[in-house]
């Protein structure tokens, strides 16, 4: 049944296949990956959100423009204020510059002469700077660093992405692969009754060999046709699995239509040292990047604490005509202090940052526990594999001998067509066992690139192609 879902998929459109496609070889398989497919494109995006979120972040810091108008035309008391200003916030320790121009005019009441200005108005210049709380850190500049390390993050989540769905990609390839190698060993088990078949007939005809020679050798070629038709049915399904890695420009999957002999060579680049690897794998890096922006809110909880002082200086002069008492250029100096004596925000923030902080870095041993565990599951499973390939390759070689010898007998009429059967059957054993030793290999050295997200080798004698970038 699904080998007719699968057919009839590619029949009626569902599935497209390409017949101008470029050839399938892991470089560019890799390179569809990267480039079209839906987790990893994804994953681009929140970078991009993430790098959004830190360009905001840097808005706090914005030259701002400010304009500020008051008019009383009716009462007693008819006047006129503008005042336009610039302002700068800094990351230099919170300090804060300003300047601008302010005019005034009118009669004013005797608390608010100090906003009359001469005829030319009044400019001003000045700054203003925390000298405890908020001045190694404030909110800005902790939304500033905490934003760059998610930036970061976002990255290495990418290259994370891109790992494991250029493993997933390679895994299906070589899955593929392994099947339609197994089809031909299926292909190949029919090709030996039906060559056979004409011969029996003849022997048959002539007296040679019974008639149930001929009637056992169709109910072969009868289970071989239906072992055939089942592998073909796997190579399909795998094939259409295979698709959703393989996409064509505008990232649709395409069903590859003929498998070519390709990684027959270790996956395997050059092996780094495990502690650089963990050290630069792409999850460690996540982790320790929420960790410093933790921290981060760590320090800035910690300078909450402080007490809050501010210092402001300015200078100011009046242009044109108006009171002689605003003749003169004025220098101004003032002063802010705050401080709750709970403090029991900061207090608690601290706690806060403190305990996830604290979380954190059991959640980052653990991580880099597992996954050099499993590096070392998966080399342990490469060499085992391997002395079983060396065994399996001998037990093929012994198959093969026993086939040929078994048919040689039949020749001589010094054996029957079931034996032969048998010795093509575990034949046919022996090279499907050894393709699947074959494809776990190189499983397993998947397994051993994802646990260190090192390189992967395109094949042997070429240089290797970049997972993480």
């Amino acid at each position: 049944m699904r080998l007719i879902a699968v057919v009839a998929a590619l029949c009626f459109g569902l599935i497209p296949v390409y017949g101008d496609e470029p050839p399938l070889t892991l470089a560019n398989l890799l390179a569809s990956v990267d480039a079209r497919y839906p987790s990893v494109v994804a994953a681009l995006e929140k970078k991009s959100a993430a790098e959004g979120k830190a360009l905001s972040a840097r808005g706090a810091f914005d030259l701002k423009l400010k304009f500020k108008s008051r008019n009383d035309p009716l009462g007693f008391y008819e006047t006129r204020v503008m005042e336009v200003l610039l302002e700068q916030p800094t990351p230099y320790r919170g300090a804060r510059f300003f300047g601008g121009w302010r005019r005034g005019d009118g009669l004013f009441p005797l608390q608010e002469e100090k906003l009359e200005t001469h005829s030319g108005g009044e400019v001003l210049i000045g700054v203003s700077t925390p000298l405890l709380r908020d001045g190694a850190i404030d909110e800005a500049r902790a939304d500033i660093q905490r934003a760059d390390l998610g930036v970061e993050a976002e990255r290495s989540r990418v290259a994370r992405v891109r790992l494991l769905v250029q493993q997933s990609a390679v895994a299906q390839l070589l899955k593929w692969r392994a099947t339609a190698r197994k089809r031909a060993v299926r292909q190949d088990l029919l090709d030996l009754a039906l060559v056979r078949d004409q011969a029996i007939r003849d022997q048959a005809d002539l007296g040679d060999k019974a008639q149930i020679d001929v009637i056992d050798n169709q109910r072969l070629i009868a289970m071989r046709r239906e072992s055939l038709i089942a592998a073909r049915q796997m190579e399909a399904e795998e094939a259409v699995n295979l698709s959703l890695y393989w996409r064509d420009e505008e990232g649709n999957p395409r069903v590859p239509e003929t498998t070519t002999n390709i990684l027959t060579a270790t996956l395997l680049g050059k092996r780094p040292p495990m502690g650089e690897a963990l050290a630069k794998h792409p999850e460690v890096v996540i982790v320790n990047r929420a960790l410093e922006a933790e921290r981060v809110t760590w320090r800035l909880s910690k300078n909450q604490l402080l007490p809050q002082l501010d210092l402001a200086l300015s200078v100011s002069k009046d242009l044109g005509i108006g009171s002689k008492t605003k003749d003169e250029t004025e220098f101004r100096i003032g002063a802010l202090f705050e401080y709750p004596f709970q403090n029991r925000k900061a207090r608690g923030k601290i706690e806060t940052a403190r305990a996830t902080i604290a979380a954190m870095e059991e959640g980052l041993r653990l991580l880099t526990d597992q996954l050099r565990a499993s590096a070392l599951v998966a080399d342990n499973n490469i060499r085992r594999i391997d002395e079983r390939l060396d065994q399996l390759r001998e037990r093929l070689n012994l198959a093969s001998q026993m086939r040929k010898a078994e048919a040689d007998r039949v020749e001589l009429q010094l054996s029957d067509l079931l034996r032969l059967n048998l010795r093509e059957q575990d034949l046919a054993a022996a090279e499907t066992d050894l393709i699947d030793a074959q494809l776990e290999l190189r499983l397993a050295e998947l397994d051993w690139i994802n646990a260190l997200a090192v390189d992967l080798a395109l094949d042997t004698g070429r240089p290797s192609v970049l997972i993480i970038r």
